[in-house]
């Protein structure tokens, strides 16, 4: 499970260096991230165990020279069926696509997707519906950082990382085409993350 784990706190103020931005134009890349991920683990409650990552992702990125570039996908990581009376894996698929009904909010995230992924234990392609709602469920943990780097040439650049991560629960479906998968899920959180880098131009 992915989470921003950048919680040093630097408050100091960045001294000013030879090339500081006052001595020319600054570079600037900016990146914002919104996410979510559920595990999910379940069954039919007699043979059959499912187990899926569901991990969605908006990422907006920009430089001070470029327009923002938007992009959206939805990943499905190691979900599997299993049947426990026979030993028999059933179904095993990994796969990722875009997503445009990715919404974000503080408190909560909400997706769906249908993508159609290959059952690596038969060959045969399965869609994969996916209908989820994160809601907050735990105390949200703010965390930022600012560093600065220097080089042995005397070029430097800051960059600034801020967020946030909340615990979550889902609730919604996910099917395989045929075996709707249950929504217990130990582990899901919401994130977002902003980043910016700046860099003095040289000439």
């Amino acid at each position: 499970m992915k989470l921003f784990l950048s919680f040093v706190l630097l408050l100091a103020p960045i001294p000013a260096l030879a090339g500081d931005p006052a001595a020319g134009d600054l570079s600037t890349t900016f990146t914002e991230t919104q996410e979510a991920s559920a595990d999910l683990v379940g069954g039919d409650g007699g043979c059959i165990t499912t187990s899926a990552n569901i991990f969605v992702t908006r990422l907006r990125g920009s430089t001070s020279q470029s327009s923002p570039v938007v992009v959206r996908r939805i990943f499905v990581r190691n979900m599997t069926r299993m049947n426990t009376c026979t030993g028999a894996l059933e179904l095993s698929v990994n796969g990722s696509g875009p997503v445009e009904n990715f919404f974000f909010w503080d408190s909560g995230a909400s997706v769906g997707a249908l993508l159609q992924l290959t059952n690596t234990v038969t060959g045969a392609v399965v869609p994969v519906r996916v209908d989820l709602v994160w809601t907050a469920s735990g105390e949200k943990t703010d965390y930022r950082n600012e560093t600065l780097r220097t080089r042995p040439d005397g070029t430097w650049d800051t960059e600034s990382n801020f967020g946030m991560t909340v615990l979550s629960f889902t609730t919604g479906s996910v099917t395989d085409g045929a075996f709707q998968y249950a929504l217990t899920s130990p582990s899901a959180y919401i994130a977002k993350n902003t980043r910016k880098t700046k860099t003095p131009i040289t000439n």
